[in-house]
């Protein structure tokens, strides 16, 4: 072969390799032009059902998606009217309430709180909620105060210490109230456990994998060849049946995730299994403490006779008291709390939300998980 030879090969090659370019180009101003867009789906990220996870990365709910933590607020969502009359939103920070400078104030002591949509505060405006409850009850009480609501609606623990890891350390607080446990960790897994789902997460971070998810979001020559994928997909048998399979299998182990032994009777796995929380309890007051703050845990309250039917959540609960007890970390206990006060009081049907809602407090719950919290705090400071 001669020199001459490899040279016109190579320029062909070349002029190839440059057609393809410019035919992948045009297609993609074509598809951009009639407005094609097929967004990736969130997969094994399933917070409700694969069409909600897809609003998700579209920006039209009250979430987003965020890496380790799998979802987060989205700033600037609007709070649902039915909560917050007036009109409320995410702050630009993307959490709850008033926007507070990653610089503490002297004097101010600052807490923030990490919970589930109980702790976000499902149902009521944000001053009814008790993180804001609990900055009025502290200030009224002579301790300056600020509280910073990191709430998540279906958050659990192990999401908790990645929003812990990603948000809120970056704020310095002096306490972290941490109110998990409640519902959210015994849910049964839809396809990945969240120690599984994190460390997806964790290995997406990778420059590669960055790199492969910005292309597959930004390029709409991509999402076309993912949707002739998809839809070949779709269309496998054996794909749709093993699918199939598996909503059957979530439909009929569904109703027995409250069991004790739901994990080893039906080989199903819990978005958090029991040993899991114990060890993240660990895990994050270990954080918390390292960054030189101090962890206060808070077991949330359920409805009285939730827990008849559902013996696994007081497991959960119960692990919180014992973990706390033995590690000597300041807590709260808001489900015993509520339980006492039913019982002396002969019941209060106003510290839930609805009439059938057994876990997300009403304003007057909410009062009482603060009035709680600031007693503590307030002895907590005067011996600091």
């Amino acid at each position: 072969m001669t020199q001459l030879t490899i040279k016109k090969g190579l320029l062909l090659s070349l002029l190839s390799c440059l057609g393809a370019i410019a035919g992948l180009a045009a297609l993609e101003v074509g598809l951009r032009a009639f407005d094609f867009d097929y967004p990736p789906g969130d997969d094994p990220i399933a917070i409700w059902n694969k069409l909600e996870d897809r609003d998700l990365r579209l920006g039209k709910g009250l979430h987003r998606v965020a890496a380790r933590q799998l979802w987060e607020p989205r700033p600037g969502a609007l709070i649902p009217t039915s909560w917050s009359p007036a009109g409320e939103s995410v702050n630009a920070a993307g959490y709850r309430g008033p926007l507070r400078g990653l610089e503490k104030s002297a004097g101010v002591l600052r807490i923030a709180t990490l919970g589930d949509s109980s702790t976000f505060g499902y149902g009521v405006p944000y001053e009814q909620t008790y993180s804001a409850q609990l900055e009025e009850r502290l200030n009224a009480a002579g301790v300056r105060a600020e509280v910073l609501d990191f709430g998540v609606v279906g958050f659990t623990l192990l999401q908790g210490i990645e929003r812990y890891r990603a948000r809120v350390r970056d704020y310095d607080p002096d306490l972290v109230i941490a109110a998990f446990g409640a519902i959210n960790d015994h849910f049964m897994a839809q396809g990945l456990s969240d120690v599984q789902k994190i460390a997806q997460a964790r290995a997406d971070e990778s420059a590669l994998g960055v790199f492969a998810q910005r292309a597959r979001a930004k390029l709409r020559v991509l999402q076309l060849i993912a949707r002739g994928l998809d839809g070949l997909h779709s269309k496998d048998a054996a794909a749709r049946e093993e699918i199939a399979r598996r909503g059957v299998e979530f439909d009929e182990h569904r109703p027995h995730e409250g069991e004790l032994d739901f994990e080893t009777k039906y080989h199903a796995v819990r978005r958090v299994s029991p040993a899991e929380f114990e060890a993240g309890l660990g895990e994050l007051r270990r954080l918390v403490e390292a960054d030189g703050a101090t962890l206060v845990l808070l077991s949330m309250p359920r409805r009285r006779g939730v827990d008849m039917g559902l013996a696994i959540l007081r497991k959960y609960s119960q692990t919180i008291l014992d973990y706390a007890k033995a590690s000597t970390t300041l807590c709260v206990d808001g489900r015993g709390d509520f339980r006492n006060y039913f019982e002396l009081e002969h019941g209060d049907p106003h510290l839930f939300f609805l009439p059938n809602d057994d876990v997300h407090p009403s304003r007057r719950g909410h009062a009482r998980l603060a009035e709680r919290l600031c007693e503590l705090i307030v002895q907590w400071k005067a011996a600091h």
